[in-house]
Formats: C-alpha cells, sequence, structure tokens
C-alpha cells in the first residue's frame, strides 16, 4: 500500500499519480504494515531540545536554544525531502528555538553593555 509523501493519500500500488494533489509516484514511498510513515529523528531532537531550552530558564548561554533551532531546520528540510513524519514538531522547534536564541542574545547584549 501505497500513501502519497505530499498530502498523505492513500493509494493503489499501480498508480502513477496521485489523485488527490497530483504527485508523482517516483516521490511516493512505499511504508510498512501500520501505514504510517517514518518519523524525522532530526525533528524530534530539535523540539525536544528548543522545549528545553525554554523550561530550562539557567541556559542563558543559549546554547540549546541555537542547537534546538538547527537541529529543527534540518528535521524541516528533512520531512520535506524525505516525505518523513514530525513537520509540524521541526517547525514548532523551530519557532520556539529561535524565540529562545533570541531572548538569550538580548540577555547577553544587557550583560556586555553594563561592562
Amino acid at each position: 500500500m501505497k500513501f502519497c509523501t505530499h498530502c498523505g493519500a492513500e493509494l493503489f500500488d499501480e498508480a502513477v499519480l496521485c489523485p488527490k494533489c497530483g504527485c508523482v509516484t517516483s516521490q511516493l514511498s512505499v511504508n510498512r504494515a501500520n501505514g504510517a510513515p517514518k518519523w524525522s529523528i532530526c525533528a524530534v531532537i530539535g523540539f525536544v531540545l528548543s522545549i528545553a531550552s525554554l523550561l530550562i530558564f539557567i541556559d542563558w548561554l543559549g546554547i540549546l536554544g541555537f542547537t534546538g533551532l538547527i537541529v529543527s531546520v534540518f528535521g524541516c528540510v528533512n520531512c520535506h525531502k524525505n516525505g518523513l513524519r514530525g513537520k509540524k514538531l521541526a517547525v514548532t522547534g523551530v519557532v520556539v528555538g529561535a524565540i529562545t536564541a533570541l531572548i538569550s542574545l538580548v540577555l547577553w547584549i544587557a550583560v556586555f553593555a553594563t561592562l
């Protein structure tokens, strides 16, 4: 059983194009028996790092925020390119990572401005 990596529609095995979005089957992946595509590891790790940087405010250096941002961007690209699950996690990781990285950058500027 095939599923479209672009829209997720269920396809016949001999389908050449997705009837819902028109995607070519060469870009379609044959999924496992459970019918669900694999998760993007980068998307999940980036999301976890970004949320951890938000919850652990001791990280005023911004290392977790920047790392979560970068890994989430890779996860977003990986989801789009390979048709993997986790794009919403990756986008959330990008947004949260960017916010926490920006906050830490402002804190660093404030610390050096007082010196």
